[in-house]
């Protein structure tokens, strides 16, 4: 019964081959509206409506240009023409654009066709209006086949796709696509364009019927479950292309270079300071940050990445183009998003726990750690001497000082200052300015910076006003630097707490060791966090 009732043929054969059909429309259709739109496709437009309208004119049918006057055809001619000539760039690339370009060519060609065989066009509006449409076609065509269309922007994106991009799927390259909220994913080459936007004046990469900023795409290798940078490759085959072609494709190479410094600053930022920040330490030349855990999706990578080759000051302005005073996660992830914004991402990535207010509290400290740690490794980074050795100390030991603080039961009492009420505190965080001033000063003299932060902690401390919590969290934090500051002193301590003695220890920078300047400095660093943290007008001194 059952062979008896069978169908003669594989029921799913049909609807696969529909789907195959579909899939195969929809590929075209992608590559249409996605790829690089060549001038080759504009004189096929071209010379379709011209061949169309010779077969009218060669046709017995009535002559349906006879109808407009001269004066309407060449006004929308002119017209059109130019256009086609200033919007070049919006009708080959944007998709829109392209699907009416295509549609009104198709549709006039169609109905000339169908009026040189059949004589369809004997109305005269429907007539008129078909040539209207032709002459619209046609002039905006040329217009944009009479530009420099081999010098355009897109003849970039079109070398870049296939002399880069197709090559690099071959060599086992993917691309790291870090977005603006922290996400890391690894992404084919082969499903992405990418071209030059006009409107936005950068390079995009289209990926899921998403435009996205190509800054965020960095070429990387993976072996096994380990991550390293294929920048040297890439650039290598920017290299092999035709000279002729390096000025046209220059902002492509330009772009590959920015996401690896990108790729680095977030490596130092996102991963090496929340945990392993001894690592800022070691010199960026010789030896690669060390082995960090990025999470990819579901899966843990060990991503492997030098130190940024391009110091903040530069990276800020010319890779990541942010203002000062922007945060140093805002202008790393390339957000743009309010600083306010960058709440819920901050919460998440110090791990907070529900109190707004100590939410508030945290991600305020968590912003002035980080701007101090960036400045401080501006500082030290690709340099040797006195101002490194120093950085170098107070790196490593201000990062172990943040970490006791911030456990520290009297350092959540800071939270109950009005100041903490509302997120426009986060606005007045000290950023890598503000804390790169600071530094400046401690490094030209640490005893003035120690000595000044020292007296305004003290004076904060003996206000009526101040609270037991944050009264008892001043003055052990007070104790406990000046104790370790006393015992790098080479010279005989005095009383404990006396005055003078404290003066005599650092009222000459210049008699001071390196390791004693290095800890004097580190010390007014810490007393200046928390006076930061402390001032209702958000610390900047």
């Amino acid at each position: 019964m059952d062979d008896e009732n069978a169908l003669p043929f594989d029921s799913n054969g049909p609807l696969d081959a529909l789907k195959s059909l579909g899939e195969s429309i929809k590929n075209l259709y992608l590559a249409f509206a996605l790829g690089d739109t060549k001038t080759f496709v504009f004189l096929t437009y071209l010379y379709s409506i011209l061949f169309s309208v010779g077969l009218v004119i060669s046709s017995p049918v009535n002559n349906p240009f006879l109808g407009p006057s001269l004066l309407s055809v060449f006004a929308i001619a002119l017209v059109s023409f130019a256009l086609g000539s200033l919007l070049r760039t919006y009708l080959v690339n944007i998709v829109a654009s392209k699907v009416t370009m295509a549609a009104c060519t198709s549709l006039v060609c169609i109905a000339f066709i169908l009026h040189a065989i059949f004589g369809l066009l004997t109305d005269q509006v429907l007539s008129n209006g078909v040539v209207y449409l032709a002459l619209i076609q046609l002039s905006l065509i040329v217009g944009v086949l009479s530009g420099n269309t081999e010098n355009s922007s897109w003849l970039g994106s079109a070398l870049f796709m296939k002399h880069i991009n197709s090559k690099l799927d071959r060599k086992g390259i993917e691309y790291l696509y870090w977005d603006d909220e922290g996400i890391a994913q690894l992404i084919a080459p082969s499903s992405v364009r990418v071209r030059w936007d006009t409107g936005q004046g950068a390079i995009m990469c289209y990926f899921q019927q998403k435009s996205l900023p190509f800054l965020h795409f960095t070429p990387v290798q993976r072996t096994g479950l380990r991550i390293n940078s294929a920048y040297r490759i890439v650039i290598e085959l920017f290299d092999e292309m035709n000279t002729s072609w390096h000025e046209i494709i220059k902002k492509y190479r330009t772009s590959i270079t920015h996401s690896e410094i990108r790729t680095s600053w977030l490596c130092l930022t996102l991963l090496s300071i929340p945990n392993d920040p001894n690592s800022l330490t070691i010199q960026r030349a010789k030896i690669p940050i060390g082995t960090l855990r990025l999470n990819v999706g579901p899966v843990v990578y060990n991503i492997d990445w030098r130190h940024p080759k391009m110091n903040w000051e530069d990276a800020r302005t010319q890779v990541f183009e942010s203002s000062k005073g922007t945060p140093v996660l805002n202008t790393v992830l390339t957000s743009r998003r309010r600083e306010s914004e960058m709440l819920e991402f901050e919460n998440n990535f110090v791990g907070l726990n529900p109190s707004i207010s100590k939410k508030l509290l945290r991600v305020y400290a968590q912003r002035s750690y980080l701007s101090l740690m960036v400045s401080l490794f501006h500082n030290l980074s690709g340099r040797e001497g006195t101002v490194a050795e120093l950085c170098r100390h107070s790196v490593q030991e201000f990062s172990r000082w943040f970490t006791k603080l911030i456990r520290d039961n009297n350092f959540s009492s800071i939270s109950e200052l009005s100041v903490f009420s509302h997120e426009q505190v986060l606005v007045d965080a000290p950023s890598c300015d503000d804390w790169g001033q600071k530094l400046s000063l401690g490094l030209e003299n640490p005893s003035n910076l120690f000595l000044a932060s020292h007296d305004r902690l003290t004076n904060y401390a003996d206000e009526s006003n101040c609270s037991d919590q944050i009264r008892s969290l001043i003055q052990t934090s007070i104790s406990e630097i000046t104790s370790e500051i006393m015992r790098g002193n080479r010279k005989t301590p005095g009383t404990y707490g006396d005055q003078s003695t404290k003066t005599s220890i650092l009222s000459d920078s210049s008699s001071l060791s390196i390791a004693h300047k290095a800890s004097v400095l580190c010390g007014g660093l810490k007393l200046q966090f928390i006076h930061y943290l402390l001032n209702e007008k958000g610390g900047i001194l």
